[in-house]
């Protein structure tokens, strides 16, 4: 189709493209964060870690108790953590819905990446780069690994033709449940990984 094809058929519905795009925006993706507030909750629960499932007004993240930084020390609360977060979109365009990446459709793609906060993304690629091994296993678990800041990110895709009809059912609950179940999953079977990163480069 050509632009001048695309810019009619826009122009020719316009009203309509309007009304969803505010009921994606406003309804649509509220519902589905709120379904993914409620399964991140009880997977967290589950493993017995801290974290927070706010994805509407705040955000969703995860980390083992053990990750907690000692009293009084400075910066964030935990030494690093898992954060539900976009990746980075193979040629830098933006989606314009984040339901878009979570059903795996847009540039980018929702998952849980890990991090370090206790130290300068500088300071971390250098020391983490000098662990190939490591790398190597955490990557054989479907983590992507970010060169440029050190970070692991782990996809988490949603198979649009099941969120469809379970939003049909009004229970977005049953699409997510068994995704990110998987994706809980393959984080608890990585902490031993990030443990071993965490020593190994602890006085670099």
């Amino acid at each position: 189709m050509s632009q001048a094809d695309l810019n009619a058929l826009i122009v020719a519905n316009i009203a309509d493209l309007d009304a969803a795009a505010y009921h994606l925006d406003n309804r649509l993706q509220y519902e589905v964060g709120e379904a993914l507030n409620d399964v991140a909750a009880k997977r967290i629960g589950e493993l017995g870690w801290e974290g927070l499932a706010d994805w509407n007004d705040d955000a969703i993240w995860a980390a083992p108790k053990e990750w907690l930084k000692a009293e009084g020390s400075p910066g964030d609360e935990y030494n690093c953590q898992f954060s539900f977060d976009s990746s980075d979109s193979v040629d830098g365009e933006a989606d314009y819905f984040w339901l878009t990446q979570l059903v795996g459709k847009g540039q980018a793609k929702l998952g849980f990446r890990w991090s370090r906060n206790d130290v300068s993304k500088a300071r971390w690629r250098k020391a983490v780069s000098q662990h190939t091994d490591l790398i190597a296993d955490i990557r054989a678990l479907g983590f992507v690994y970010g060169e440029k800041d050190g970070s692991f990110f782990l996809p988490v895709v949603i198979e649009p033709t099941q969120l469809s009809a379970a939003l049909a059912e009004e229970s977005p609950e049953q699409a997510l449940g068994q995704p990110l179940a998987g994706a809980f999953s393959v984080l608890d079977r990585s902490k031993v990984l990030f443990d071993s990163l965490l020593e190994r480069t602890i006085l670099e």
